[in-house]
């Protein structure tokens, strides 16, 4: 490996407005930019529009293909959790194992400090080391889409959008670039499931047997059929197909049995969480808690963790709804990354 030069960066370039811009700041501060684009799926056309990008900054930019190893760690991790009856999330995981680390990876063989990308999160540095924070936008807001990278990956990190709070700014610094950069859309969640189909048709497509199977009440009674367990999620009202008198929502899924529970919703609230694949900053105290990208945050305490079985025990200040297997848990000191972990089923400490 080089020297590491402190005014090189690679950051990864995505062909959206948030890269671009975050590229464009970092060109405008003096440092000397270097693009990565990453090939996840086969028939990527994407790139293209990186490469445009690319070109109108004045920078140069790699395309690798990872397709196989995106393949190997992101795919089958959602296909896996899927057929455990549980709600994967993809993006953490794609984070950690793939985009961050071949972001590093170039880093290191051109010796770049430096690695960037335009998500909207802070790097806080408290007592001489790195975290991730909230970022400014608390609409856009994605530090739990990162809690979960490595302690070098978070200290050679640069997130040049941390300081805004709208993405308005963001667009209008866009025009610099181009307006058709400017006008791009937000990218999708799932960018190897294409958006005219359902995960449920994309499962299919990877060669996953969907059965049907059961819905069933809290004590086991069979109120009907349904057509997979891997169709629904925690929570869950619309697409059941059954009639029952009342609203009812998803509170359980069993894959074992291949049943799917069906409740009211306020049996959807519980005041305790579980989670596995942990990766604990701090691991006692009170914190702000994240249960789902999408939610906000809640009061929660650590009441157990064990190292050694890799499981830790919330509780939170007041009870929560859907609670949803396979979802990660992050939480929050201050608006700081203090942990991260799988929520599971498991109680077992």
């Amino acid at each position: 490996m080089e020297t590491l030069n402190d005014n090189k960066v690679v950051i990864g370039l995505s062909g959206g407005v948030d890269s671009a811009t975050a590229a464009l700041l970092l060109l405008n501060k003096g440092y000397d930019v270097h693009a990565l684009y990453l090939i996840v799926k086969k028939n990527d056309t994407e790139h293209e529009e990186a490469n445009k990008i690319a070109e109108k900054l004045g920078i140069c930019i790699k395309v690798l293909d990872v397709s196989d190893d995106f393949d190997e760690k992101v795919i089958k991790y959602f296909i896996d959790r899927h057929n455990e009856g549980m709600v994967p999330s993809p993006c953490i995981v794609c984070n950690r194992e793939i985009k961050f680390k071949y972001l590093l990876d170039e880093a290191n063989k051109i010796g770049a400090k430096y690695i960037a990308t335009g998500h909207y999160a802070q790097i806080i540095e408290l007592d001489g080391k790195k975290y991730v924070g909230m970022s400014k936008n608390r609409h856009k807001d994605q530090s739990y889409m990162l809690a979960n990278l490595t302690v070098e990956q978070v200290n050679r990190l640069i997130l040049p959008l941390e300081k805004f709070s709208d993405k308005e700014s963001i667009r209008e610094i866009a025009k610099d670039i181009d307006r058709d950069v400017s006008n791009k859309r937000d990218s999708q969640e799932l960018c190897f499931v294409s958006p005219d189909i359902t995960h449920i048709d994309y499962l299919k497509t990877r060669g996953v047997d969907i059965k049907s199977g059961k819905y069933v009440d809290k004590n086991g009674n069979v109120l009907g059929s349904n057509p997979g367990y891997q169709s629904y999620t925690i929570g869950q009202r619309k697409r059941l197909n059954i009639a029952l008198g009342k609203r009812m929502f998803v509170t359980k899924i069993d894959s074992s049995k291949n049943e799917v529970t069906l409740g009211t919703n306020d049996e959807l609230f519980i005041k305790k969480a579980f989670t596995r694949h942990n990766n604990i900053i701090v691991n006692h105290g009170e914190f702000d808690v994240k249960i789902r990208s999408s939610s906000g945050t809640v009061k929660g305490k650590i009441v157990n963790y064990s190292k050694e079985n890799d499981l830790l025990e919330i509780e939170f200040s007041e009870p929560v709804r859907a609670v949803t297997p396979g979802q990660f848990l992050v939480i929050y000191k201050d608006d700081v990354v203090m942990g991260i972990g799988e929520i599971c089923n498991d109680t077992t400490i």
